[in-house]
């Protein structure tokens, strides 16, 4: 088991590190909110009884893994609440394609685009108007960020998909 000490960015980050593996994971929160670090700072010594009677669930999250251009990012590895990308400071417009299991989807024009987890459905994408999702639930999340046209609404999809954003921008 590993833990995560720290507050949920903590988290987020130590999920990253364990990727697709079977490595369980307990967050001890020393931040402020811990939605995903669930033990307080002070119940530490109970969590460690629970763990070691075995009176304890393990619940199963939705992963994404990140390639760029079809090579894997050690970089961007994996994620738990989203991946997305964003124009810069001084770009324009992007043109984001969406494409699912190779089937063409949508065209976003958009500041950017999150592909969020169900677990991040309640942090950016939530955000940006996405919708929030049981955190159990096997689904991905396409939601815009600033679209630039009203018609482009978030999209929920299977988790067992693969999401390809082909990116323009001037």
């Amino acid at each position: 088991m590993l833990f995560s000490v720290g507050g949920d960015g903590t988290f987020l980050e130590a999920a990253s590190f364990l990727g697709w593996s079977d490595v369980p994971m307990l967050g001890v929160n020393m931040g402020r909110l811990g939605f995903l670090a669930e033990v307080p700072a002070g119940g530490v010594s109970r969590a460690l009884r629970a763990l070691r009677e075995g009176n304890y669930e393990v619940e199963e999250r939705t992963m994404l893994e990140v390639d760029v251009d079809g090579e894997w990012n050690e970089e961007l590895g994996y994620a738990l609440n989203e991946v997305g990308v964003r124009r810069t400071d001084t770009s324009s417009l992007l043109r984001i394609g969406v494409r699912v299991d190779e089937e063409e989807v949508a065209t976003y024009w958009a500041d950017g685009l999150l592909v969020a987890t169900s677990t991040g459905s309640t942090a950016y994408s939530m955000s940006c108007g996405g919708p929030i999702v049981w955190p159990t639930c096997d689904a991905l999340l396409l939601t815009p960020v600033c679209p630039h046209n009203l018609s482009m609404r978030p999209l929920v999809l299977p988790s067992d998909v693969t999401v390809r954003l082909d990116v323009e921008s001037r």
